[in-house]
C-alpha cells in the first residue's frame, strides 16, 4: 500500500505539473520510495543530501520570449532543479510561510504568495489569484480617482539584474528578522550558492527556481513598503511590473520616485515598455477580465472531466475515444491509483464537501462533458472573431493592444485543445501577420498538418504546451529536419517523452536528454554521464520498469491532480494591468 504523500510532496508535484513536464515526471519518479512522501524527508533528509552536494543539478533549458526584430527567436535561460532540490526547496519555502510578516508579499503585491498550512495545491499560490486580486485593486483606484492615469512599467531583464552578493544580504536581513531557524537560512544560502556556480561570470538569480522567486519578493520588499507608503492602496506590483495610480503629474512624481528607489539597487525601469493610460479607458477593458463566462465553461467542462474520471476510472479509455471523434485534443488522466492507494472514500467526501462540484455531479455523463466541450469550442470561436476583427495598432492604442493580445493568447490556449480539426489551418492563417501569437501559429500548424519541423524553433515549453494535444493525433507526426540546434533537441526530446508517436526519429543527434526522454532501457547509456542531472533521473528510472516514465505522465498522483495545463499561459511573465 503507497503512503499518503505528505504537504511538502504533493506541493511540488503541483507546482511543477504546471511548470515543466520533465521535473514533475523526475519528481514522480524520486516519489516513488515510500519514504521520501513524508514530510520528515522533505524537511531532514533532501535537505541534507542537498548540504552535501558538491556541485549545481540543474536541466539548462532555453525559453522562448520573443521573434527580434531579425525574425529571430530570444530566448532566456531557465534552469530547473533535481528532484532532490526541489523538495527541499519545498521544505524550505514552507517554513518561509510560517513567517508571513517577513516572507509573504506586503500590501499592494501580488506575486508568489506563498502556500501555507494544508494547502497542497502549489509551493505558491495560483498565479491567478494574484493577477484577478490586483486586477480588481487597480479597478477601485481608478473608481476612487476617475481624472487619474494609469502608468505601468516595469524592470529591465530583473532577475539576471539581481547580483548574488544582494540575495544573500537581503536572505540573511529576512532570516534573521523572521527567526528562521539557522538549518533553513543555511540551506538558502547553499542554494544561492548554486546559483553562482552555474554562471561564476555574471552571478546573478536563476530563472526556474521556485527560491529565485522568493527572494525576488524580498529584494524589492522595502521598495514595496516605501511606494505602498507613498501611494496608498495606488501602488500594484506583480512579480516585476508596476502599475501606480494618479493624477497625472503625482504619478510621474512617483514613478520618478520609484526609479530612485530601483536605481539605488542596481536596477533600471524598461523605458521602451511604459504604458500610460487615462483611469477611464482603463475601466472600460476592465470587464475583459471580471466575469469571464469562458473561464467558467473551461472550469465546468475540465471539473466535469476529472471528476468523470474521479468516479469510473474505467471510463477513460472510452471516454478518450469519444473526445478524440469530436475533435477534443485532451487526454483524460488514469485516477484508478488514487482510488486505491490510500482513503478514496475519504477524499470524494472532501470533494463533495465542495458545492460547485456537487453541482456538477448532478447529471453528471460523458455525453454532458462532450457536450460542454463543443459548448466552449463554439464560444472560443466566436470570441476569436471579436477579438481579431478590434485588434488595435501597438504604434495607435499601445494599451488596447496590450490587453487584446492578453485575451488573444488565452483564446489561443483552449482552442488547441478544442479547435475542429478543420479550423486549425484557418486559425492559424488568421493570426498569421500578429507577432505577439507568433508561437500560436506555429502550434495550429504543427497540430493541423501532424509536422512539428517549425514548432521546434521555439523551444521546449511550446512542445510541452503541444504534447498532450498531438498525443490525439491519429496519424504519426512528422519532422522534416535531423540536424536539430539545441533549442529544437531539447524541444523534440518533450515529444519523446510524452511517447507521441512520430516518423522515424532514429537518425536524430543524441543526448542526455533526448536519452532520458525516450525511456526504456535505453537510459542505461546515461548512469556514468557527465550530465549530473540526467545521471540522477536515469539511476531513479531504474532498469526493472522500461515504461514508468509513461505511466508518471498518463496517472494522477492524487486526486487534486490537474486535468489539463497550459504551459505557455502559465509561464507568461506579464499579464494583464
Amino acid at each position: 500500500m503507497k503512503a499518503r504523500p505528505g504537504i511538502f510532496a504533493r506541493r511540488a508535484v503541483h507546482q511543477y505539473r504546471r511548470r515543466d513536464i520533465l521535473a514533475y515526471a523526475s519528481l514522480r519518479l524520486y516519489l516513488r520510495n515510500n519514504c521520501a512522501l513524508r514530510d520528515r524527508w522533505a524537511n531532514e533528509i533532501a535537505r541534507a543530501l542537498l548540504l552535501d552536494q558538491s556541485q549545481p543539478i540543474y536541466n539548462h533549458l532555453y525559453y522562448f520570449k520573443q521573434i527580434d526584430k531579425k525574425g529571430c527567436c530570444e530566448f532566456r535561460d531557465l534552469y530547473i532543479p533535481g528532484p532532490n532540490e526541489i523538495l527541499a526547496e519545498t521544505a524550505l519555502l514552507g517554513a518561509c510561510a510560517e513567517k508571513p510578516k517577513v516572507f509573504q508579499p506586503p500590501s499592494g503585491v501580488y506575486s508568489y504568495e506563498l502556500s501555507a498550512g494544508s494547502d497542497t495545491k502549489g509551493v505558491y499560490q495560483s498565479y491567478l489569484y494574484g493577477f484577478h486580486d490586483r486586477h480588481r485593486a487597480i479597478a477601485r483606484a481608478c473608481r476612487k480617482q476617475s481624472d487619474a492615469v494609469v502608468l505601468h512599467s516595469d524592470i529591465r531583464r530583473y532577475y539576471p539584474s539581481v547580483k548574488i552578493d544582494m540575495a544573500k544580504e537581503v536572505w540573511n536581513l529576512a532570516c534573521k528578522e523572521g527567526n528562521l531557524h539557522d538549518d533553513f537560512r543555511l540551506l538558502g544560502v547553499k542554494l544561492l550558492d548554486s546559483y553562482e556556480q552555474v554562471n561564476r561570470s555574471d552571478p546573478s538569480l536563476l530563472i526556474g527556481p521556485m527560491f529565485s522567486h522568493l527572494i525576488g519578493n524580498l529584494v524589492l520588499r522595502d521598495i514595496d513598503l516605501k511606494m505602498s507608503e507613498a501611494a496608498p492602496r495606488r501602488y500594484h506590483r506583480y512579480v516585476d511590473d508596476f502599475v501606480l495610480v494618479a493624477p497625472k503629474e503625482e504619478a510621474e512624481d512617483l514613478e520618478a520616485h520609484l526609479e530612485c528607489l530601483l536605481n539605488e539597487k542596481g536596477l533600471e525601469l524598461h523605458k521602451d515598455k511604459r504604458i500610460e493610460v487615462p483611469a477611464r479607458k482603463w475601466l472600460r477593458a476592465e470587464s475583459s477580465l471580471d466575469g469571464d463566462e469562458s473561464r467558467l465553461l473551461w472550469r465546468n467542462f475540465i471539473g466535469g472531466l476529472k471528476l468523470l474520471m474521479l468516479f469510473r476510472p474505467d471510463h477513460r479509455n472510452m471516454m478518450e475515444r469519444k473526445l478524440r471523434n469530436v475533435g477534443i485534443r485532451i487526454r483524460p488522466l488514469d485516477y484508478s491509483e488514487v482510488r486505491q492507494d490510500w482513503g478514496y472514500l475519504s477524499r470524494i467526501r472532501a470533494l463533495l464537501s465542495n458545492g460547485w462540484r456537487r453541482t456538477i455531479l448532478r447529471g453528471l455523463s460523458q455525453e454532458r462533458v462532450i457536450q460542454e466541450g463543443l459548448q466552449l469550442r463554439s464560444n472560443c470561436m466566436e470570441e476569436l472573431k471579436r477579438v481579431l476583427s478590434n485588434l488595435p495598432d501597438s504604434s495607435e492604442d499601445p494599451f488596447g493592444r496590450k490587453m487584446s493580445i492578453s485575451r488573444l493568447r488565452f483564446i489561443l490556449s483552449r482552442l488547441k485543445y478544442l479547435a475542429a480539426p478543420d479550423k486549425l489551418l484557418t486559425i492559424a492563417k488568421d493570426i498569421g501577420d500578429i507577432e505577439e501569437v507568433a508561437i500560436y501559429v506555429a502550434i495550429f500548424e504543427a497540430l493541423a498538418n501532424g509536422d512539428v519541423t517549425d514548432l521546434l524553433k521555439f523551444g521546449s515549453a511550446a512542445s510541452q504546451s503541444i504534447a498532450q494535444p498531438l498525443k490525439m493525433h491519429s496519424q504519426p507526426v512528422k519532422c522534416s529536419r535531423q540536424d536539430l540546434t539545441k533549442v529544437e533537441s531539447q524541444a523534440y526530446a518533450m515529444l519523446l517523452l510524452h511517447d507521441v508517436t512520430l516518423k522515424d526519429h532514429s537518425g536524430l543527434p543524441q543526448n542526455p536528454m533526448m536519452t532520458f526522454c525516450q525511456g526504456g532501457n535505453d537510459v542505461t547509456e546515461l548512469f556514468e554521464s557527465s550530465d549530473m542531472y540526467f545521471r540522477e533521473l536515469s539511476c531513479l528510472h531504474g532498469l526493472n520498469e522500461p515504461d514508468v516514465l509513461r505511466w508518471s505522465l498518463n496517472t494522477a498522483f492524487d486526486p487534486d491532480e490537474e486535468m489539463a495545463v497550459d504551459m505557455l499561459e502559465m509561464m507568461q511573465e506579464s499579464y494583464w494591468f
